[in-house]
């Protein structure tokens, strides 16, 4: 029944998303490009490696294990395939891919006031009634002003906000 419901409303969500009107369109990939790994992959294996030997030999087995560990993740992270994602504004709301925020439910949004990479971020603060997270959206910086002026319509705007993780982000770029 709770799957009746849900494919119900999909289609219904699908239906009006194909109604509406887009006026602004993009995609956008999951996280920058973490080209280091794949340049240096080996490199980083080989010095993990040698690492977790050296540590082993003294019988540090905490720092052997720590060493593994960072072996795998550098393989992870040179073989991920990171996802894109379609971002949408209608007047309605804001799809991203499937999922919909409708301007209703956001309290105020946010345009981060530093673009990175030919991006900058928008935030959006969600009503505490309806979700108790944000969202960040990167938009290309050529594109952001004629995207807040039209998101600020329908949301109002604050001053950016830095959090601890956006601090920490600056101070190693």
């Amino acid at each position: 029944m709770a799957k009746e419901t849900s494919d119900k409303t999909a289609k219904k969500r699908e239906r009006k998303r194909n109604e509406e009107k887009v006026i602004f369109s993009w995609k956008i990939q999951e996280y920058d490009d973490l080209s280091f790994f794949k340049k240096y992959k080996v490199i980083l294996i080989i010095l993990a490696a040698v690492l977790g030997l050296w540590a082993l030999y003294n019988s540090n087995y905490l720092l052997t294990l720590i060493s593994v560990l960072m072996i795998f993740l550098f393989v992870y992270f040179a073989n991920y395939q990171f996802k894109k994602f379609k971002v949408d504004i209608t007047e309605s709301g804001i799809y991203v891919d499937e999922d919909f925020y409708p301007f209703v439910d956001f309290q105020y949004f946010w345009v981060s006031p530093k673009s990175y990479k030919k991006k900058k971020f928008f935030g959006f603060r969600f009503d505490p009634r309806v979700k108790k997270h944000d969202l960040k959206i990167p938009v290309a910086s050529k594109d952001a002003e004629t995207i807040r002026l039209f998101i600020n319509q329908y949301v109002p705007q604050t001053v950016a906000q830095d959090d601890v993780l956006d601090i920490f982000d600056n101070l190693f770029r």
